[in-house]
């Protein structure tokens, strides 16, 4: 009787020892802050829209519920994260959330973006600022950016390749319950080696991003006036401490740089005059093109058999004008031909540009009678449609 009741205490204690062990074991488990607690904060982010306030409220909550320095630094990581990508309302509090979760520790890619939104909140916030202000921003902006570039340096980040990814070969071994063989044993640490080595691969693709954008503002901003390379070169000592990293971000700068003054001295430059014959290749283009709309405006064929009459009377004066004084400078080219003593007298570079410019105003000429021509067949199309009247299409004479 007495074993019997002592065997019911026994089953009567273990689902108490149960909920005690697995009460303690969810305890420990809510000793860090989750992914999922930082999440939901993260999904608040909604642009201009995000609800600031209801971020902030639950950042407090988990600072409060998570004193350690990790979980503190996650924490603020992801306030900044939501204030530096919701537009400039909350800005001017991303650099000191960015300090702060820095100051209490973030692993290398976390640390990377969050000195990339401190530096992008300094440039945001004061935003449109010229001359000596300008300098002073961008000093302020640049110390956080080269800050990366050294997170991504210590990490061992390429920055003048891309980061290549290695190829892993999973082991060919039969799962089984017995012992390994000494080939096998070798084969799965082989395989666990080139898994870290792909891992940590992975990783530096990642911050490679966060360098190339890096890279990319401080050149940026050290390519814009007023200059202040010798500056740049200063900083970059003293936090990359990499006098090969250095080299390379000033020659990326200087590049710029160069480019920069030459897009500025092309644009100062006069554009180069137009070709004669692509002037006159233009000009054929736009009467033809004139002359298709007003046949489209007033529907059907139009006759061109015209009479001489008619094409004197319609031609424009300042058509026959050019058309006579290109005559006139070929009649004078051919007279100082003939006095020149023949085509036998003449050099061949003198051969070349008389035959070039006879060319010229042979083209000329084509193209001003056919477009004269085109222009008295409509009017003379328009007259006869008109009943004798004289009908001129509207806006015609603009387009030519």
């Amino acid at each position: 009787m007495t074993v019997l009741r002592r065997d019911r205490a026994f089953f009567a204690v273990i689902p108490a020892a149960l909920g005690l062990l697995f009460g303690a074991l969810h305890v420990s488990g809510q000793d860090h802050v989750t992914l999922r607690q930082l999440n939901e904060i993260d999904n608040l982010r909604a642009g201009v829209k995000t609800p600031f306030a209801e971020a902030k409220k639950r950042t407090d909550s988990l600072l409060r519920r998570y004193p350690s320095s990790k979980d503190q630094a996650l924490i603020y990581y992801t306030l900044a994260g939501v204030y530096a990508q919701s537009g400039f309302a909350m800005q001017k509090d991303v650099a000191g959330l960015a300090e702060k979760a820095l100051a209490l520790g973030l692993d290398p890619q976390q640390a990377m973006a969050a000195y990339q939104h401190w530096g992008n909140s300094i440039q945001m916030v004061n935003g449109g600022v010229r001359g000596t202000a300008f300098a002073e921003v961008r000093r302020q902006a640049v110390v956080p950016y080269l800050s990366a570039v050294r997170v991504a340096l210590v990490e061992g980040v390429p920055y003048d390749r891309k980061v290549v990814i290695p190829r892993v070969v999973r082991p060919q071994i039969v799962h089984r319950l017995g012992q390994r063989t000494p080939a096998e044993k070798a084969e799965v640490a082989r395989y666990v080696r080139d898994m870290a080595q792909h891992d940590r691969a992975r990783l530096h693709q990642r911050m490679s991003l966060y360098l190339e954008a890096q890279i990319a503002g401080i050149s940026y901003l050290y390519s814009s006036f007023p200059l202040a390379t010798s500056e740049l070169e200063s900083l970059a000592k003293e936090i990359l401490k990499d006098d090969v990293a250095v080299n390379y971000l000033m020659d990326v700068v200087n590049e710029r740089l160069r480019k920069r003054i030459a897009d500025m001295a092309g644009d100062a430059r006069p554009p180069p005059p137009k070709d004669p014959v692509q002037a006159v290749e233009d000009l054929l283009h736009a009467v033809r093109k004139g002359i298709q709309e007003c046949i489209a405006e007033m529907g059907g064929d139009m006759p061109l058999t015209l009479s001489q009459e008619l094409i004197e009377e319609s031609v424009p004066a300042p058509v026959q004008e050019v058309v006579a004084e290109e005559l006139g400078q070929k009649q004078e080219a051919d007279g100082d031909a003939e006095e020149g003593g023949g085509e036998e007298g003449q050099s061949p570079a003198r051969k070349g540009a008389q035959v070039e410019r006879g060319n010229s105003v042979l083209f000329i000429v084509l193209a001003a009678v056919l477009a004269s021509v085109l222009l008295a067949g409509a009017i003379a199309w328009r007259r006869r449609r008109g009943g004798g009247r004289e009908v001129v299409g509207e806006g015609f004479g603009d387009r030519l």
